[in-house]
């Protein structure tokens, strides 16, 4: 996959790792899937046949990916440090150079750091935070986080049309701005000392309208992709004058002119999300009709619908009507084909009504209208 085809989507993190269980609880579902398993392990027959008895934890591995070698769901990961886990306290980070044993006991399996079982088991519950300088293995790979490592935001109408704007430059005649140069600010709030360049928002429409064509009740938001950061130059009560600190993309008059929002502190926790969750892709980033492993996708349900940041969803190809040509008796014979497993994608950042989501695993393309679904 190359990163110059994934968009900087705006909104996520600068870095991850994983923290240790007493800083940040498990959740109830984990706790339900350790509690079931916790004499045993996990049963035998959600163990892959090619799995491996020992693996040497590398340096650019995922646990998504590590849960993948053992498991033939890796949503079912909580399992795996279930036996013993009354032993556990603090549970282990996995890093590079460590030891991972698969310990197979009366039909069920668990993780182990060492050959006989006894110590106590993996628990590979990955967390997301920013958190300079940590090692440890992260659920999705850093390098590609890396590439949505800016504010964005997700505006309503109201944002918009109450938001500053960049109106001039220096020299005046000029139309588009980079890094140093000095800018003209006018709006709401246009004197405070930091502020950060959205380019014009661009509507995200329902693809599950039923209407022939896209109207204003169809948008879900609007996605405002991140330009750069201003600092104040100078006071005017109705023009004020900034500089460019940074600037990740060409920053033009007429952009939009927010407040300063640091990032968020993520720390999510990943989970399946529970029965009956469901959503469809709304948008694929990066300006491509299709999608794969670490892309990440716009879904049509939000914090109203009660999606939440850690949801870990399936994405499937949903059923499709076909006229069978093959059929020379009733050559108008429709078919139905049946819906197919595309992959797994890890819901990060949830607005009101639109939430994104991290591919993390696929096995063909993936395009706009395709289903997320509970794995449950």
């Amino acid at each position: 996959m190359k990163l110059k085809n994934i968009s900087i989507l705006t909104i996520i993190l600068s870095s991850i790792s994983f923290c240790a269980y007493a800083k940040y609880p498990i959740t109830q579902q984990q706790k339900q899937i350790a509690n079931s398993v916790q004499e045993n392990g996990i049963a035998i027959k959600y163990i892959r046949k090619n799995a491996p008895t020992h693996y040497l934890v590398k340096s650019g591995d995922t646990l998504w990916e590590i849960s993948g070698k053992f498991l033939t769901k890796p949503t079912l990961w909580p399992a795996l440090w279930g036996a013993n886990k009354s032993k556990i306290v603090n549970p282990h980070l996995i890093y590079p150079g460590q030891h991972l044993y698969l310990i197979k006991k009366n039909g069920y399996a668990y993780l182990s750091t060492t050959p006989d079982g006894r110590s106590n088991t993996i628990k590979l519950s990955p967390k997301i935070r920013i958190e300079e300088g940590s090692t440890a293995i992260p659920v999705i790979p850093a390098e590609i986080l890396q590439a949505f490592a800016v504010q964005g935001r997700v505006l309503d109408e109201q944002e918009i049309q109450q938001a500053s704007r960049l109106i001039a430059g220096e020299p005046p005649n000029k139309m588009s701005f980079s890094q140093s140069d000095m800018v003209y600010v006018k709006g709401f709030n246009p004197n405070l000392d930091k502020m950060q360049v959205f380019k014009t928002p661009k509507p995200i429409y329902n693809p599950n309208s039923t209407s022939k064509k896209k109207t204003k009740d169809d948008i879900l938001g609007y996605e405002a992709e991140f330009g750069g950061t201003l600092f104040k130059n100078n006071e005017n009560k109705e023009v004020a004058t900034y500089k460019i600190n940074m600037a990740v993309k060409e920053i033009e008059v007429g952009d939009l002119v927010l407040p300063y929002q640091a990032r968020p502190n993520y720390n999510i926790q990943p989970f399946n999300a529970p029965k009956d969750s469901n959503a469809t892709i709304a948008k694929i980033y990066g300006g491509s009709t299709y999608a794969s492993k670490g892309f990440i996708i716009a879904l049509n349900k939000g914090k109203n619908q009660g999606f939440k940041e850690g949801y870990v969803l399936q994405i499937k190809k949903p059923p499709r009507v076909i006229i069978d040509k093959t059929d020379t008796l009733n050559p108008k014979q429709k078919v139905e084909l049946p819906s197919i497993d595309l992959g797994y994608a890890l819901v990060f950042y949830t607005s009101d009504n639109i939430s994104y989501a991290f591919i993390n695993e696929s096995s063909d393309s993936i395009e706009v209208g395709d289903l997320l679904i509970s794995d449950e």
